[in-house]
Formats: structure tokens, sequence, C-alpha cells
């Protein structure tokens, strides 16, 4: 029984909703907070330029070498719908998944003619539970980005193969524009002149000349991965980021590396149940030397494969080669301090499926019916448990605190997760616990400067300026020019009392680099010294730095406004509301300066707006009431300030302010 091409599709479809719509409730976690949470580059349009020009982070004296401007416009896309509302941006995830997935369907049915292994190969991508590393995290999102323009490049080319005259050329310029799109999401896409290579080797238009048909296919493609690779090395070096990994292993390690890595890739295609993000490398101990040896073993039989079926097997010999090509990268870079990651199989397992499925279809194809039979229920029965597992492992990534006890249970020597844990305990107030945890990271890595930062950090929100600042200080021994240890003597410096010497290190720090972030932290230290005329002039400078950028412009215009310019301060206000229109801050401001002004219908405005974009914003919902109360709109007051006491628990003036409504009494002076 077979079933309308239309019907497998929508299968397709189904299948993937099912397994990942349970991610939709999960909060940002990890990465999701430095690209999206705490990016300021993605909240308007006027950072799109910058984003081609920048690193993926945007953090100064980064280690990552992160070239991709692209996953950050679709950052600053799903902001455009959804603020800050992780749910939005799951729905990209999903729909960026649900792409690869349908063209993987339709390259399948291209590739091999067979619409049944074409269906098995999209659907077991659908679901495989080793994607949720790229499709549930949001900061995996360049994996889907860059395989679907990769998916789209090939499928174009191939349409491209059977056209004639303009259509061939407008197929073949789409194909390499979705090649620079794959490029400009993830520096992985290189490896698609390659892919195409391969594809043409294992199914060339005509028998002769095989290998150079091939090879002319390619030109075009590896002279715009060429291109791509020289203005990448551009942008960083003038960033001063590196452009590869920095050498962090032994020489020794480094061989072993790629095999480990090969052993825990393919184990975790066959058994996934062992699911986490922290896969570094360990040091020592015999089953490492026997995952190695295993490693080993499986590269020898892929390329014994990949030989024998050149010639007779060509469904098989393309699975394998794209399996081989595509998982090279990361095998060729043991520089890190990580054996393996879930979303690198996020394009390499596709050929190890297509050339599974075609060995195994070739094969029952001369067995008994009952034997197909008993082959049909073991693969239902095979997705329907990695679909269970996907939606399981859906729910490991629903919160932070979730998914970092989850790692650190099979991952307790990472730094990295107990850091992370520390930060959520100080989120939730527990600073004894997070004392614990980030002591745990440097236990688990004593020369990580991150950790004795996070140290420094958590000593000074407890107010314990001597430990602090002994750690800040051990910190400068070893990086005497850390920015961020100097941003942390200002603070203690500040708590202190001692203003001058705080006012030392901030210029000294805004003096040796030029980011907006030390500028924003100096402009409010001199707003809460009374200092406004100071306090605006570095306010126009981290302007100037990044014109883009709420946060400048809400102090430019706090500075202005305790200068009495009040039509400076409101300009700078409605710049700041127009460069992130899902924050309430500056419509807040602008109602203070209505407020100064007994402007009170302004007011009304201003807060209302505030109000609509952010209805738990307790202060919006009070000012709103009072406002309201002073016009003698006795029953929008009341409702405002109900939702204040929500807001707000506790909050005294809240309180009296709504019993004064609620009894009749007349509004006081503002």
């Amino acid at each position: 029984m077979t079933f309308p091409r239309r019907w497998r599709g929508f299968a397709l479809i189904i299948l993937t909703l099912a397994v990942y719509l349970n991610c939709l409730p999960n909060q940002f976690v990890w990465d999701d907070v430095l690209l999206i949470e705490n990016n300021s580059y993605i909240r308007n349009h006027l950072y799109i330029r910058t984003l081609f020009t920048s690193d993926l982070f945007h953090t100064p004296g980064s280690g990552t070498p992160y070239y991709r401007p692209l996953q950050a416009i679709s950052y600053m896309s799903d902001y455009a719908f959804w603020g800050l509302d992780p749910g939005g941006y799951h729905i990209t995830g999903i729909g960026l998944h649900l792409v690869c997935v349908l063209l993987i369907w339709l390259l399948m049915e291209q590739v091999c003619g067979r619409s049944v292994l074409a269906f098995l190969v999209a659907a077991l991508f659908a679901i495989h539970p080793v994607n949720t590393n790229a499709v549930t995290y949001i900061a995996g999102r360049a994996d889907p980005l860059a395989l679907a323009g990769m998916l789209g490049a090939l499928w174009l080319f191939r349409k491209s193969q059977t056209a004639a005259g303009a259509a061939r050329l407008g197929w073949y310029g789409g194909s390499v524009l979705l090649f620079l799109a794959a490029l400009f999401s993830r520096e992985s896409a290189l490896i698609f002149p390659a892919l195409l290579f391969l594809d043409q080797l294992a199914f060339p238009p005509e028998s002769e000349r095989r290998l150079r048909r091939a090879a002319m296919a390619t030109v075009p493609f590896v002279l715009a991965g060429a291109i791509f690779l020289l203005w990448r090395q551009a942008v960083l070096s003038q960033l001063h980021r590196p452009v590869l990994p920095e050498l962090t292993l032994p020489h020794w390690l480094c061989w072993q590396i790629p095999f480990r890595t090969l052993a825990t890739d393919c184990g975790l295609l066959v058994w996934p149940a062992h699911l986490h993000m922290e896969r570094q490398v360990v040091f020592g101990g015999i089953e490492l030397l026997g995952q190695t040896g295993l490693g080993i073993l499986l590269a020898g039989g892929l390329l014994a494969a990949v030989c024998r079926s050149y010639r007779t097997q060509p469904l098989i010999f393309f699975g394998l080669g794209w399996f081989i090509l595509a998982l090279l990268p990361t095998l060729a870079i043991p520089t890190i301090a990580v054996s393996a990651a879930e979303h690198w199989l996020y394009v390499p397992a596709i050929g190890l499926y297509l050339a599974a499925g075609a060995y195994a279809t070739r094969h029952l194809a001369r067995q008994t019916p009952r034997l197909r039979v008993m082959a049909g229920v073991f693969v239902v029965v095979a997705l329907g448990a990695l679909a269970v597992r996907t939606i399981r492992r859906n729910y490991d990534w629903a919160d932070p605190a979730t998914l970092y006890a989850q790692t650190k249970q099979a991952a307790p020597y990472s730094s990295r997760v107990w850091n992370n844990l520390g930060h959520e305990s100080i989120g939730n107030g527990a600073t004894q616990q997070a004392l614990v945890e980030i002591q745990a990271a440097a236990q688990a890595d004593r020369n990580d400067p991150v950790t004795q930062g996070n140290l420094a950090a958590l000593y000074l929100l407890a107010g314990d300026l001597n430990h602090a600042q002994a750690k800040v200080e051990d910190i400068l021994r070893h990086d005497p020019g850390q920015a961020d240890a100097h941003l942390k003597l200002a603070v203690i410096a500040d708590q202190r009392g001692d203003f001058s010497k705080a006012e030392r290190e901030y210029r000294r720090v805004i003096e040796s680099n030029a980011e907006i972030g030390p500028r924003l932290q100096f402009s409010e230290f001199l707003l809460r010294r009374g200092r406004a005329t100071a306090a605006r002039l570095i306010a126009l400078e981290a302007c100037e730095l990044e014109p883009g950028n709420a946060v400048a412009f809400n102090l430019l215009g706090a500075a202005s406004a305790e200068l009495n310019d009040l039509a400076g301060a409101t300009i700078a206000f409605e710049k700041a509301a127009a460069r992130d229109r899902h924050s309430p801050d500056a419509w807040m401001n602008l109602g203070g300066l209505a407020t100064r002004r007994s402007d009170w219908r302004a007011v009304i405005s201003a807060y209302r707006r505030a109000v609509e974009i952010s209805p738990s914003n307790g202060r919006a919902q009070f000012q709103l009431g009072m406002a309201h109360w002073k016009l003698s709109h006795r029953d929008q007051a009341a409702t405002h300030l109900r939702n204040a006491a929500r807001a707000l628990p506790g909050n005294r003036e809240v309180q009296a302010a709504l019993r004064a409504v609620l009894t009749g009494q007349q509004p006081v002076a503002p």
C-alpha cells in the first residue's frame, strides 16, 4: 500500500511538530542569555550592518571565533515579533527544522527515486533526539540555518542540471546564493563544495569524465567559499578575535580526539541515551584508550565501505561519503577541550541514515514477505522510541535550573556547568548555595578566569568587599589589563565610598577600549553622584559608539533631565523607545518627564504604552493608576492600582494609594 506524495509530506510535518511542540514553554538557557536576553544588537534594524562586521557574541577578548551574521539576524527578526518571549524563538527553531526535514525529503527523492527510502530518511532526521541540541536549544540555531541553505543549494543545483537557457542560469544562481546564506549562518557550511562534488561523483549525468565534471561543478562554489573566508578573516582580525580555535591540548592527545569523537558520534546515533552539553576531553582511563581503538576501527570500516560501494552501490557510497565529509570539520579541530557535541551531527547524520536505509532496503528486497513485515514493524517501533526520547529530552531544556542539574550529573568535571548553576542560585537569592557551586567550578578548573571573576562578583554581591577585592587583585596579577576586573574594583571602591578611586578605575577602562558596557556603567555611577554634566558626556559617547543602543539613549535622557534640559531628555527618551519597542523603560522615563510638567494626558499616554509592553510592570501600573486618580478617573485608577498591588505585593505605597482611591479620598499632590 502506497500513500499519495502529499500525504507523505503532511505526515512529515505532523511527525516533526509532534516531537517538538512540547518545547514551546521552555525558557532561555545557557548561551541564549548572551545571544538574546542581553544582546542589544538584535533590538532594532540599525544594527544589521554591524552584524556583518562583528562576531556572534560581541564579547571583548572572546576566544570563540564565531562569525554568523545570519544567525544574529534571525534573532533580530524574532525579537521584532516576539520581544523576549522564548516561545516565539522556539516556533522559529521548529519551523527551520521542519524546512530541513522537507528539503531532505525532496532531495532524497531526487537522489534515490525511492519514495519509501526518502520518507524514512527524512522521518528519522525529523525525530532523532540528537537534534534537540540544534532545535530545542535556541542558541543552536546556526545548524538548521546552515543546513537549510546547503540542502536548498544542492536541490537547486540539481534542478539546474536538467534545465536549459535562462532557467538553468536562474537555478544555478539561486544555488550559489543559498550556499552564501549557509556560510553566513555557520562556518562549517564550507564543506558544501565537497558534498556537491560527492553528489556529482556518485550520480553523474554522464558516465564519462565523471571526475572532471564533478570538479568543474564545484569551482564557483569553491571560489565563493574562498571569498567568504577572506571576508571572515578580515572581520575577525579587525576585531582582534582569533580566526581559528586556540590549541589547548597536548599533541599526544590531539591525534586521539578525532577517533574518540567518531566513536561517540556513532554511539549517539545508534543509542541516544546519554545526551548532554558538556562532552569535554577527559584525560586518562583505560576505557578512553578503548574508545580511541573503537574509533580507529570505525574509521577503517567506513573508508573500506566507501571504497567498496563506489561503483556498484551509489546510494551507499553517497550516504557514507556525506557522513564522513560533513563530520570531518569536527574531527579536524582537536584544538578545543570538547571531544564531541550533539549538534555537530545535525548535518552528517543524514548521510548515515541514507546509507543504512539503502543497505537495508537493498537486502530486504530479496527476503520473504514475512521478514519484510517484521523489519517494517521494527522500524516503526524504533521510530516511536526515538520520538519518545526526543520528547523527554525537550523537558531537559525546560529552564536553566533543570538543564544545568541534568548536565551536572552527566559531566561533574565541567567548570562551566558549575558556574551556570552558581548564576542560577544568585538569581534565586541563594548566595550560599551559589558560593558552593562556584567553588566547585574552581575545583574543576583552578585556572579558569571566568570562575575567579564569578567568585569576585559573588563576594561583592554578598557585601564581602575584602574577599572580593582580594580575588580581583589576584586576577589582575595574572592579567593586569582585564577590563572586567577593573570594573569590579570600581564597584568595590564605590561601595566603600572611595569615589575618586572608583572614577579612576572607570576612566582607566574606557580609555583602554571602545566597548559601550563600561561607559554605561560609568555614566550611571556619575548620575548617582549627582554629576549630570559628566554623565551626559559619557552617555553621548556611548550613543556615538552604538547609535542603536536604547540603554545609552535612556541614560542620555536621564542626565539631560537632571540638567533640566527637558526638551533634550524627551528627544533622547523617544529615540530610546524607537530603538527597543519591546522595552518599557523609555516610556516610563517619558511618563516621569510628563509628570514633572503636570501634563497628565501625556503621563497616561506614556505609562499606558509601558503597560502595553509589560503588563506585569508594577511601577508602570502604579504610575498609570496615580495619573488616572489625578484626573478623577477612579475606576481606571482602581484597576491599575490593583494590578500594581498584584505585581508588587507588600508595597506600602501602592497599598495606601489603592485604599485612598477605594475610599474616595482626593489625590495627593505629585
